[in-house]
């Protein structure tokens, strides 16, 4: 039987051959890896050196973000007057690790620290007013906001009106965003000159330490103190930037490599911990190990309940503590499993009675008291199996809640900005958002999303985009092959894994596995190789 062409697709060929020829000559590379690099958009020598050697020196100066100077005023004054400092962090990911950096990096400075982790379901996404009353009243000083706050201007201005003081570091968005009045940090702001816009909170953090070590070692503060090594916390770096799918390019590319390569060594017992209840102890570990184990596992217990729990492993002084934490977050996450499975279940038989649900351009799909913690990754599996921009919201005491994910290519934070009015509170960026609004809103922003997704989305955009790399035959899928490839990673949003394709093949013995991927033999005359898709089990081939 062979493969059959689905017609929701595209296959797109990169036309770089020339150009791959010559680099190859140029750096005496193998012609398979030159194509490779010149599909990513690397066409000469200097480019492809700094590709394959993501070194830490290539890093940009922090001074270059925007409220830079401003923010080591405020941070360095206040570790002189000894007032203590709390890192306000975010639920997820990339929001926890940054807040474990901060920590880790501030207790070394020996600065009394504490953190504040919102929780998701009780207090919602960012700066909220009872958490800055709790944060004053156990003793006040300055909060530093990692992954948050760059749209709390209310917030920042009620922490101030109670003799707080702000500093805020960020990544998101900030069209038509009225900036906090306090140091902001974020390269996104207008007017920000650091070329690279695309990092993660935790990178943002990273660069905020970098640029206060810098400053502190100016003042001769470790004359008599230990000046901490930053590279060991680049584990939190790497486990947040892929974590949070940002452009693996550039300045992540340089803090993900390094930080894999400390994380693969790594001697934190939170994240040893974790890499064996993975799997992965004792391994290498890989930009896809940590997506699709380690970074669920850490994003689990702030979906469900208790995000302080990451928190606690990530910063856990033993292995036995730490592998305390770790098995409690994996029945967090066996839950939110259990969870996603009931929820993606009832939205499959609601498509079956109602095929109109599927049929737009866009997917809107509302529940009442669902789960607000996991409607993210059901509206992220929606969007894998239908390739619709899918929001997935949830009817809770009168309001909804919802989470909405892109396609590739389709910037859903600004089709949402356009019908900004009808939100109590939304954020995020091109490719994932949150939002909540009034239950009797929801009629008016239903038919407003239609409306725009017709304007906005044509249907060649709604087609599956496989972009190849190049076609080869099965005999020239070998090992060699594929340690050509090794160079190129870490692989992610940005830097896809290379794509071939092999044309004319038999299949044999096609099945579902684990419920959710296809397995199969691929045959073409002797030559025979197992297969996995993953996540394509709805696509069940029939013999």
């Amino acid at each position: 039987m062979k493969i059959p062409y689905h017609e929701d697709s595209i296959w797109k060929f990169k036309h770089t051959f020339p150009l791959a020829s010559r680099l190859a000559g140029e750096m005496n590379i193998s012609p398979l890896q030159a194509l490779l690099m010149t599909n990513r958009g690397i066409l000469n020598p200097s480019q492809a050196s700094d590709f394959m050697n993501p070194r830490l020196s290539r890093l940009l100066d922090p001074m270059l973000l925007k409220g830079m100077e401003e923010a080591l005023n405020m941070i360095s004054g206040s570790m002189d007057e000894g007032i203590p400092i709390t890192i306000y962090g975010d639920y997820d990911a990339d929001g926890i690790s940054s807040t474990a950096l901060m920590v880790h990096f501030f207790s070394r400075l020996g600065v009394d620290i504490s953190y504040y982790i919102p929780h998701r379901l009780k207090e919602g996404y960012g700066l909220n007013k009872e958490a800055i009353k709790k944060i004053a009243k156990r003793g006040g000083g300055l909060i530093i906001t990692v992954d948050c706050g760059i749209s709390g201007k209310s917030e920042v201005s009620f922490a101030r009106s109670l003799g707080l003081r702000v500093v805020v570091t960020d990544h998101h968005e900030c069209e038509n965003v009225s900036i906090p009045d306090c140091p902001c940090i974020n390269p996104k702001q207008e007017g920000c000159p650091f070329p690279f816009k695309d990092l993660a909170g935790v990178g943002v953090a990273f660069f905020l330490a970098v640029a206060l070590r810098a400053r502190l070692r100016k003042r001769g503060w470790f004359k008599i103190k230990q000046e901490p090594d930053l590279r060991m916390f680049l584990d939190l770096v790497a486990l947040g930037t892929i974590a949070d799918s940002v452009s693996l390019s550039d300045q992540n590319r340089i803090l993900v490599s390094n930080g894999l390569m400390v994380m693969s060594g790594s001697t934190s017992p939170g994240l040893e911990a974790m890499k064996s209840l993975s799997g992965l102890a004792g391994n290498e570990v890989s930009s896809e190990d940590v997506a699709f184990k380690i970074a669920p596992r850490i994003n689990a217990p702030g979906r469900i309940d208790n995000p302080r729990l990451v928190m606690s492993l990530l910063t856990a002084r033993t292995y036995d503590d730490a592998r305390r934490y770790a098995l409690e977050m994996e029945k967090a996450n066996n839950h939110r499993k259990a969870i996603e499975k009931d929820m993606l279940g009832s939205i499959e038989e609601r498509i079956l009675l109602d095929g109109t649900l599927i049929s737009g351009k866009i997917i809107l799909i509302k529940g009442k008291e669902w789960h607000r913690g996991v409607l993210g990754i059901v509206a992220s599996r929606l969007v894998s199996k239908y390739n619709r921009p899918s929001f997935v919201s949830s009817e809770i005491n009168g309001d909804n809640y919802g989470s909405a994910r892109s396609i590739e290519g389709f910037d859903i934070f600004a089709m949402m900005n356009r019908m900004r009015a009808v939100f109590s509170s939304f954020g995020g960026h091109e490719a994932a958002a949150g939002f909540s609004m009034k239950r009797e809103i929801y009629p008016a922003f239903e038919k407003g999303m239609h409306e725009l997704a017709e304007e906005l989305l044509t249907r060649d955009k709604l087609l599956r985009s496989f972009i190849i790399d190049a076609e080869v035959g099965p005999k020239d899928i070998t090992s060699e092959c594929i340690s050509v490839m090794k160079p190129l990673e870490p692989y992610g949003a940005g830097n896809p894994r290379p794509l071939f394709l092999t044309k004319s093949l038999e299949v044999e013995k096609p099945r579902v596995i684990c419920e959710e991927h296809l397995k199969f033999k691929a045959r073409a005359g002797s030559f025979c190789f197992d297969v996995i898709g993953f996540g394509m089990g709805h696509r069940e081939l029939k013999e």
